[in-house]
């Protein structure tokens, strides 16, 4: 939840008055409470509302007048407020959430090939369905506007409808190897599909339902990386891959990171990628998460850093070690407001070498600061992801467990 900060609240009522809104509690169709909570400055405004007061009174960058500091400073709070039923018999990869009909729809993919449909009702989680279909690991989800997308060790990528759940369609042979990582443009044509044994990218016309080119510009890295079940991931391995709008970025085992752009030549479909860190070699990529407005890249690798980018620019803000150096970075989420990433590490235990400890870790991306650690997982955490409103963090491990983190 969010409020104006000092000077947010001049520029507001400044862009009010021009707008023509001369009763400030009058405002579009938003209730009178609510135009009463934000003007007064009351912590009691989720994202979403805030941002469609602003929008309505002429301002479009919202982010720009809130009190990030007061917000920031309600995460070092952040608790534990329960642990979901286990309906999963295997560890939990990957984590897909969107908002559909004012419900918070969250799916679960497993190791065991199954996909778990809940819904999140503030402090409550009902179980819908369990997907079954896939032959092996469901390594990556994703929401579309009214479908859910999964993607397999088992090479086959399948499509849900998100009413009935049934499944609608499945790509065969979506890759040559095991399926590790997919990414959607924005008008949902293109799909691109990374593997954890090989270095090409596949893309695919998710209309035409055929793959259309191959990326091979990842290369072989020097070094290989325990995949999730503890065995080494070949040094050619695509571990990141992420999409902006129209804009791809791959981060390989071999420590490059990628940015692509959709050609306005439909037959080369992608122009030629800029490699962001040209100057800079970067140990294996093992994941990467992006800020809500595509500027900022905070890149995980298989070892002690995690680094933070600016897009535009293509040059490195900061990297993690000045301020927190844990090992083994295997999984980052960024909160939907961009000021709070999370990142979760299997740490070595300060008095023995031979244990090891679960950790979430909050930190603001801007400095790096460190906001809380929250624990409570006995086995690593191999997925992460804000829910869409904002107040809760929600955790996947590799003893199939799923947790629930949040504020009042």
């Amino acid at each position: 939840m969010v409020k104006l900060s000092e000077d947010g609240k001049i520029q507001a009522d400044t862009a009010r008055r021009k707008a023509g809104f001369n009763n400030k509690y009058e405002i579009g169709e938003i209730s009178p409470g609510t135009l009463k909570r934000f003007w007064r400055r009351v912590t009691d405004i989720s994202p979403s509302k805030f941002k469609e007061i602003c929008q309505e009174i002429g301002i479009q960058d919202w982010e720009s007048v809130v009190d990030w500091e007061d917000y920031i400073a309600q995460w070092r709070n952040a608790r534990l407020k329960y642990k979901l039923p286990d309906h999963h018999a295997q560890g939990v990869g990957t984590l897909a959430v969107k908002t559909i009909k004012d419900n918070i729809i969250l799916a679960s993919g497993s190791y065991d090939g199954t996909i778990n449909i809940w819904q999140i009702n503030k402090d409550q989680t009902t179980h819908l369905t369990t997907l079954n279909g896939h032959k092996s690991d469901v390594a990556a989800l994703i929401f579309s506007d009214d479908k859910l997308i999964s993607a397999s060790y088992d090479r086959t990528i399948k499509f849900w409808d998100t009413t009935s759940w049934e499944c609608l369609d499945t790509l065969e042979n979506a890759h040559q190897g095991r399926i590790e990582c997919i990414a959607l443009t924005s008008e949902e044509q293109y799909l691109l599909v990374s593997s954890c044994d090989s270095a090409s990218i596949w893309v695919w016309d998710v209309r035409e339902k055929r793959a259309i080119r191959t990326l091979e510009e990842h290369s072989h890295g020097d070094l290989e990386c325990i995949n999730r079940h503890n065995s080494p991931v070949k040094s050619n391995a695509v571990l990141g891959l992420l999409a902006h709008e129209n804009t791809i970025i791959s981060g390989g085992m071999d420590g490059k990171i990628m940015l692509w752009e959709l050609s306005k030549n439909q037959e080369e479909v992608l122009e030629e990628p800029t490699i962001i860190n040209k100057e800079l070699f970067l140990k294996p990529i093992t994941s990467l998460t992006l800020s809500p407005n595509g500027k900022i890249l905070v890149i995980g690798e298989n070892s002690y850093q995690i680094t933070v980018w600016d897009i535009p620019t293509r040059t490195m803000i900061y990297d993690s070690t000045q301020k927190h150096n844990y090992p083994n970075t295997l999984s980052l989420a960024y909160h939907p407001t961009g000021t709070i990433v999370s990142s979760a590490s299997f740490d070595l235990h300060p008095h023995d070498d031979t244990r090891a400890i679960p950790n979430i870790r909050l930190w603001n991306p801007h400095n790096g600061d460190i906001i809380t650690t929250l624990r409570g997982h006995l086995h690593p955490v191999r997925s992460l992801i804000f829910t869409p409103e904002g107040k809760s963090l929600i955790s996947g491990d590799e003893g199939g467990h799923i947790f629930l983190w949040g504020i009042e």
